[in-house]
């Protein structure tokens, strides 16, 4: 593969070196750190969203209850309905 502005030119090719310096060392610091508070970050974020569930969940409880006391409320209500329905047949007849 060659470029062809390049061609005909002595241009050294790119040495690999081996050495570490403290620009290296700075890069890899940096890296690791970035990824330690990203993962700190999602555990937060983890933990909060399990206590928000949590509290959806008690609160959709809650709310099973009321519903089911109001079908309670409401099934008695419609029997008193019968029952006074029955009575004015009755004292129709």
């Amino acid at each position: 593969m060659s470029v062809p502005e390049l061609e005909g030119l002595n241009v050294p090719r790119p040495k690999f070196d081996w050495t570490i310096n403290l620009g290296h060392v700075a890069t890899i610091v940096t890296l690791l750190l970035a990824l330690a508070t990203a993962y700190s970050t999602y555990q937060v974020t983890i933990n909060d969203h399990d206590s928000r569930l949590r509290t959806l969940e008690k609160q959709g409880n809650h709310m099973d209850s009321r519903i089911n006391e109001m079908y309670g409320l409401l099934y008695t209500i419609k029997q008193d309905m019968a029952i006074i329905k029955y009575r004015i047949e009755e004292k129709t007849k």
